[in-house]
């Protein structure tokens, strides 16, 4: 199966990195699931500016189900909207709206990955199903702070690297155990270094 890059309606591009951020969790939450091949970021995203049509997409991706969907934040309010379709009749198998605030943001991500399992006839092991739920952080600034430094950090520029150092470095002051904020600083550091933009740290 395949998330394609879900749609922005919002009309500020600050918040760009909602969607961008919205589509790779979801992709690795279905990635915790045994027997489904879910196909990785990098060869998805061209589709956020090439539009083509779902049984296109389907064949140059070798997948039966795309995901799909829009997201609109405003403050602390969010909107989600979530398809999931079958790529060999285009039948629209499952699709929800969620209208949550953004402290709600771990279950509505936990709860689609649940219910694409579901309509799949996909049967979880509890321990698939305790994966799906963990989150890395309980506290949804930090979490808002790691997607914008990770949206910066796949710009692969140097003002974007030290963006996001920024923000990976904001997320850890709220949550200093915080794992994925680690290791954004990590990947942002070792970018920096090979591009020669920071001295190697040994």
């Amino acid at each position: 199966m395949a998330v394609l890059p879900f749609d922005d309606l919002g009309s500020d591009e600050e918040q760009a990195w909602f969607s961008d951020g919205i589509t790779d969790v979801i992709i690795n939450q279905l990635s915790k699931i045994s027997g489904y091949r879910v196909i990785g970021r990098t060869s998805t995203l061209k589709y956020k500016e090439e539009k083509k049509s779902i049984p296109e997409i389907g064949v140059e991706l070798g997948v039966n189900y795309i995901i799909e969907g829009t997201v609109q934040r405003q403050e602390n309010d969010m909107r989600i909207s979530v398809q999931l379709i079958q790529v060999l009749n285009e039948d629209h198998i499952w699709s929800d709206l969620y209208d949550r605030e953004w402290k709600d943001i771990f279950d509505v991500q936990s709860d689609i990955a649940q219910r694409i399992a579901e309509e799949l006839k996909t049967v979880l092991t509890p321990e698939e199903r305790e994966q799906i739920k963990i989150s890395q952080t309980e506290n949804p600034e930090a979490y808002n702070l790691y997607l914008q430094g990770r949206f910066h950090w796949q710009k692969r520029t140097e003002e974007g690297l030290k963006k996001s150092i920024e923000y990976f470095e904001k997320a850890l002051a709220l949550d200093t155990d915080y794992a994925l904020a680690y290791a954004g600083l990590a990947d942002a550091s070792f970018i920096q270094s090979w591009y020669g933009w920071a001295p190697w740290v040994e």
